[in-house]
């Protein structure tokens, strides 16, 4: 899905986005599933045929996200997923979100680097995403929320919804660094 409200980073389109979230929030699991798995799709796309080499590749310039290469985002998206798997299981229950607080560019959770240790993470933390949605789809309860650190209170599906847009902004973000000078030709 590509909006306006998208783009290399979110910036400073607070409200757009925001808005974005909960009118998305009040979708259904079957609809956002298949923007989830759109989003991925997307996300796999950009790294098909990346090499061990490319996936170590790192920008010589940035701080944070932006000077991460390939192998650090594909961390933080495996890393992320799992504790998004918890934080919807919880919300979706009714029960508060009190999983692991996570920041900007957490990856943490992924010590790995090597590409086809990286894809199998990204694999488990999307099936576990899955199998959490799978559980409360149907039955979640849309009234218990959790707090994201710059869009406010989401639901369970509102936080599915800001999980698309941040797996297309990753892919945009590699596909960046593919087409960085010095990007390794295999």
């Amino acid at each position: 899905m590509t909006t306006p409200i998208t783009g290399e980073t979110w910036g400073d389109e607070i409200d757009r986005v925001r808005d974005h979230l909960l009118k998305e929030a009040q979708q259904p699991f079957a609809i956002l599933r298949s923007e989830y798995e759109s989003a991925r799709r997307d996300f796999l796309t950009a790294i098909d045929g990346v090499s061990e080499s490319q996936a170590a590749f790192r920008p010589g310039t940035g701080e944070g996200e932006e000077a991460w290469g390939i192998a650090e985002a594909l961390r933080h998206i495996a890393s992320i997923e799992t504790i998004m798997a918890d934080r919807l299981r919880l919300l979706g229950s009714g029960r508060p979100a009190g999983v692991k607080a996570t920041y900007p560019g957490f990856m943490e959770d992924v010590e790995t680097r090597r590409l086809p240790e990286l894809v199998d993470a990204l694999d488990a933390s999307s099936s576990s995403l899955l199998t959490a949605i799978a559980a409360i789809e149907g039955h979640e309860r849309l009234d218990t929320l959790a707090a994201h650190r710059r869009f406010g209170d989401l639901n369970c599906r509102g936080w599915l919804a800001m999980h698309c847009l941040h797996l297309q902004d990753h892919a945009r973000q590699i596909n960046k660094i593919k087409a960085m000078a010095g990007y390794p030709p295999a």
